[in-house]
């Protein structure tokens, strides 16, 4: 009885179907079905013994660098590739562009930074931290190529609290059944060829915007659809 519920537990009304994702079967019928508070609880009391087996092998990778000397001079990136859900919303797993699958844990030490934030609000993606490694380590990124990312660097050391007024994330999805639009949509160890929409969120400090938007590999061209006020480019995947 320790570990919590979800304070929702059904989709939000009128949330487009194919924006959700559910493949377990056994326990559940469909994100408006929800799994029994028993199994909810166990499911989110054993992501919580994961994180906590996490954190100790990070506390010995941090205590080993101490025995060695290394500790003081040596940046530590903690992430994750993906959130996860735990039956909020009717969500479980990953494999959508909500904020809870979006949003990863990002821990950066860097004991040289003497006025480093405890904690920040910033903006950032993952694609931030090669620029960001490069920064601390005094280095240059590699000449004559581009880059999506930039250093989070002025974020750790205190000088700047964003570096950027949006984060986007991309997932696809794989449609299989129109009527049941949200059944086994991953597109995990799928070819590309198969997807048949392609979710799009970005992420400001206030708001986060999604859509899921239609694309066929058939297509030559670039088409664009237009989202009142402005259009987003949907390109073929090559």
């Amino acid at each position: 009885e320790s570990i919590d519920l979800p304070k929702f537990t059904q989709p939000p009304t009128g949330m487009p179907e194919i924006a959700y994702h559910m493949s377990e079967h056994s326990v559940h019928t469909s994100p408006w079905d929800p799994i029994s508070d028993t199994d909810t609880r166990n499911a989110r009391r054993a992501y919580r013994a994961a994180t906590t087996g996490m954190d100790r092998k990070l506390g010995s990778l941090l205590d080993e660098l101490d025995k060695l000397g290394l500790a003081d001079n040596t940046a530590v990136v903690f992430h994750a590739d993906h959130g996860w859900h735990l039956g909020e919303s009717g969500s479980w797993r990953k494999f959508t562009n909500f904020e809870l699958c979006a949003k990863v844990p990002m821990i950066i030490r860097a004991p040289w930074l003497e006025r480093a934030p405890r904690r920040s609000d910033a903006l950032v993606e993952l694609v931030d931290l090669a620029p960001t490694l490069a920064g601390l380590a005094g280095v240059s990124m590699p000449a004559g190529e581009s880059y999506d990312g930039v250093s989070l660097v002025p974020v750790l050391d205190g000088t700047s609290q964003q570096v950027k007024e949006a984060a986007f994330t991309q997932y696809p999805r794989r449609l299989k059944d129109g009527s049941v639009p949200w059944d086994e949509n991953s597109s995990i160890h799928t070819d590309r060829t198969q997807f048949t929409h392609m979710g799009y969120s970005i992420r400001t400090v206030e708001w986060r915007y999604t859509c899921l938007l239609y694309t066929s590999d058939a297509a030559d061209e670039e088409d664009s659809v237009d989202l009142g006020g402005g259009r987003i480019i949907i390109k073929k995947y090559e």
